[in-house]
C-alpha cells in the first residue's frame, strides 16, 4: 500500500508541476519577445511615444558607447548614429570650433585631444590640454614633464606660435621671466611717453621760432 500511495503522490506532484513549468516558459518567451533586437523597427505608438505614434523608430546602438535606444527614422535612416551624450562631445558636437576653448579665469587656450593623440597623457581629467604646452610638446616630440613651464615671450596668453614660446625648467624661472617681462613693458611705456613728450616740445619750439619778437 505504501508503494501505491507513493506512486500516486509522485504522479500528483508531476501533474501539478507540469503547468507551472509550461507557464514559466511561456512567460519567459513573452519577455524575450518584448526585448528589441538591433535593427527592429516599430511605430511610435508601439514603444510608448504617443506624440510620434505615426513615425517609425529603429532599435540602434550608439557608435561610440554602444548604448542601445529607439532612434527615429528619417527617409528610412536613423536621424543620429550616436546617443545624445556622445553626440554632444568633441568633434561630434554641433558647437565644435576646432577644439579650441579659452578659459575665462586664466585666459589660456585649451585644445581638444582625442584618445589616439600621443600627447593625450598631458590631459588630466578631461580631453583638453593647454594649447601652448601642447604646441611645445609637439615641437619637442615628447610630452612635457609636470614641472616644466611654457612661457609666452610677449605676455599674450593666446599667442601660441612656437616662436613666442619658451620652455622653462621650473615655476621659479617662470616667475622671474614674468617679472622681467613686466619691467620691460613698463620701461617701454615710459620710453613711449618720453618720445611723445619730446615730439611735443620740438613742435612747440618750431612754432616759437616762427613767431617774430
Amino acid at each position: 500500500m505504501n508503494g501505491i500511495q507513493d506512486c500516486q503522490k509522485l504522479e500528483s506532484v508531476q501533474s501539478a508541476n507540469q503547468p507551472i513549468g509550461i507557464e514559466k516558459s511561456a512567460r519567459q518567451n513573452d519577455a524575450e519577445a518584448k526585448i528589441p533586437r538591433l535593427g527592429d523597427i516599430k511605430k511610435g505608438w508601439e514603444i510608448g511615444r504617443p506624440s510620434c505614434k505615426r513615425h517609425s523608430f529603429a532599435w540602434s546602438a550608439c557608435l561610440d558607447c554602444g548604448r542601445t535606444k529607439w532612434i527615429r527614422l528619417n527617409s528610412g535612416k536613423p536621424e543620429s548614429e550616436r546617443c545624445h551624450s556622445c553626440a554632444s562631445k568633441g568633434k561630434n558636437s554641433p558647437r565644435w570650433n576646432g577644439g579650441r576653448h579659452i578659459q575665462h579665469k586664466s585666459g589660456y587656450v585649451l585644445a581638444w585631444v582625442d584618445e589616439a593623440n600621443p600627447f593625450r597623457g598631458m590631459a588630466k581629467n578631461s580631453n583638453r590640454v593647454l594649447e601652448h604646452r601642447l604646441i611645445m610638446a609637439m615641437f619637442l616630440g615628447r610630452c612635457l614633464e609636470s614641472w616644466e613651464v611654457v612661457h609666452h615671450k610677449n605676455g599674450i596668453k593666446t599667442d601660441n606660435r612656437i616662436e613666442n614660446l619658451h620652455l622653462l625648467n621650473s615655476q621659479t624661472e617662470h616667475s622671474s621671466s614674468i617679472r622681467m617681462q613686466q619691467w620691460k613693458n613698463s620701461y617701454e611705456k615710459e620710453i613711449k611717453k618720453l618720445k611723445e613728450k619730446i615730439a611735443e616740445l620740438e613742435y612747440q619750439n618750431k612754432r616759437l621760432r616762427r613767431i617774430p619778437i
